[in-house]
């Protein structure tokens, strides 16, 4: 809340003499926390000879930004999500050809202030078992 008080320095003039007039306003403010958002676009196919790669953009929140990269297989319902990669940019490559493999990705984000933004995942086939490419 911040109170603004000002006094008019000639004032008003009843019966001949000068009065000073005040006026005094309260104006409440409600400060949003601005949470960071982002999203990646990118690969929807890896092959053994395709590699794949994505770019993640942030932005709200308070400045410098990390990024980290979560992936698991679709097939494996009950697994959980891996860490793949970190930074801005991700790539990912399979050795393989055997069969095609569903992946979910997804990129989190965190601000200067430690407040996160997940991504929604985005499917990924391969051809085979995915790893960073370093």
């Amino acid at each position: 809340s911040v109170t603004l008080k000002a006094t008019h320095q000639r004032g008003v003039i009843f019966n001949t003499t000068s009065l000073p007039k005040e006026i005094t306003n309260l104006y409440s403010f409600s400060l949003a926390s601005i949470t960071p958002t982002a999203s990646f676009t990118g690969s929807s196919y890896v092959t053994k000879t395709s590699m794949g790669s994505w770019t993640g953009t942030a932005s709200g929140g308070t400045g410098f930004y990390t990024y980290s990269w979560w992936i698991k297989r679709q097939q494996d319902p009950d697994s959980f999500y891996l860490q793949i990669g970190t930074g801005s940019e991700l790539y990912l490559l399979t050795k393989t050809s055997i069969k095609s493999t569903y992946y979910n990705l997804y990129l989190r984000v965190v601000d200067s202030n430690g407040q996160s933004f997940s991504t929604q995942p985005q499917v990924i086939q391969s051809t085979g078992v995915l790893e960073e490419a370093l």
